[in-house]
């Protein structure tokens, strides 16, 4: 039996191409009085009003995404959860 199978790559490369204009900030709690999972979904919330379009949590922290036409540095200025003195988070900042 023979299977004439057509995949369309245009669609496939679409994907594959947004997937590719996406800035991942991967965020850990360091130190802090404010429990880990209260400021992570402080965070969570501050982020997604920014225009950040999904989360994963990871063993450390979170990670948080956005389309790279949506970024600028000068967003981080307005989440407050990373401007209080109750907790400390690192940052990494990377292109996918």
């Amino acid at each position: 039996m023979v299977c004439d199978v057509k995949m369309d790559l245009s669609y496939t490369s679409q994907i594959f191409f947004q997937l590719m204009n996406y800035i991942a900030l991967h965020f850990k709690v360091v130190d802090g009085s404010m429990s880990k999972n209260i400021a992570l979904e402080v965070l969570v919330a501050e982020l997604g009003i920014m225009g950040f379009e999904s989360f994963t949590e990871t063993d450390e922290g979170i990670s948080a995404y956005i389309q790279k036409q949506d970024w600028k540095k000068e967003l981080l200025e307005s989440v407050q959860i990373l401007q209080s003195d109750e907790v400390n988070f690192e940052s990494v900042i990377e292109e996918i």
